[in-house]
Order: structure tokens, then sequence, then C-alpha cells
């Protein structure tokens, strides 16, 4: 029995190594994590703002293809676009202008020429501009404006250089 160990400080050597590996690792671990969160966080941020840098750089550059649009290019482009509204209020509205003028055509008297035709659709109104031989003619083709649209006004009459009667009328765009 010369051989038996008892004493315990070797057992409790071993163990408290095992006890500071297990907390060395989780140690490692738990910065490791730590580090690689900070650096995705600063990735990110690095990312942000070169995509800020991106945006104020395509933003400067729309202001600049904007101001070299002149006055008469920008007036051009409304008033395109506000033919494209009116064409638009036309199809919903159904109300088609060369139908209109189609009308007309067919009820002019024999003695009386449209001289102008103007369809304006924010009073709903068509204004007719027509060249007549007399007086007769001329009262003739009111009756039939109004015959076939409801009403007409007479807005001013004169007699040309000519000797013809020119006149002008105003009915309503009926659909």
């Amino acid at each position: 029995m010369a051989n038996i160990n008892l004493s315990q400080s070797v057992r409790e050597e071993k163990s408290s190594q095992q006890k500071r590996g297990i907390i060395d690792k989780g140690t490692s671990i738990s910065l490791t994590i730590l580090i690689l969160t900070f650096l995705v966080f600063g990735g990110i941020k690095m990312y942000n703002i070169i995509l800020g840098n991106k945006i104020a750089g395509a933003d400067k550059q729309i202001d600049a293809q904007l101001a070299e649009i002149n006055d008469s290019d920008a007036n051009r482009i409304v008033d395109f676009q506000s033919r494209l509204d009116q064409i638009k209020s036309n199809i919903n509205s159904k109300r088609n202008p060369n139908e209109m003028l189609d009308k007309v055509g067919r009820i002019m008297v024999q003695g009386a020429y449209l001289e102008s035709y103007n369809y304006g659709e924010s009073d709903s109104q068509i204004s007719l501009n027509i060249v007549a031989n007399g007086f007769e003619d001329m009262a003739k083709q009111i009756l039939n404006l109004k015959n076939e649209f409801g009403d007409a006004d007479l807005i001013s009459n004169s007699r040309g250089d000519n000797g013809k009667i020119e006149f002008e009328v105003e009915v309503p765009a009926v659909k």
C-alpha cells in the first residue's frame, strides 16, 4: 500500500483545467460572434452611405437635365399633355368633335357655308362662323341649327365686303 495516493489536489487541478477550458472556449466564441456582428453592422452602414451618395448623384443629374429643358420645350410638353387630357375627356364623355362637324355639315342650307368651327370642351359649346348669301339664308341656317342642337345663340352678324352676311352662332355640344 505504499503506492496509494490519497491526495485530492491532482483531481482538483484536472477539473479546474477542464472548467477553465470550457470558459475560455465560451468566451472566445462569444467574442467572435460579437466581432462578426460589429463587422456586419459596419458593412451595412458603409453600404448605406454609398447608396446615399449614388442617390444624391442621380438627383443632381435629374436636376441638371431638367435645367436643360427650355421653356418652349416645356410648353410643348404641357400642350401635348393638355391635348391628351382633352382626348381622354372626349373618349370618356363619348363626344366626338368630328361627328358634330359632320352633323353641322349635313344641315347647312344651300346659300350658306361654314367659315370656321371651334369646339370648346370647357364650356361644351360649338362656335360657328357662317357666311350666307342673304338674311333669308341666315335665318334658315339658324333655324336648322336650333332644330338639330336644341338651341342656337346668334353672337354677331355683319355684312362683308363682298355683300354676303357673316354671322357667328354658338350651339351646345350634344352627345
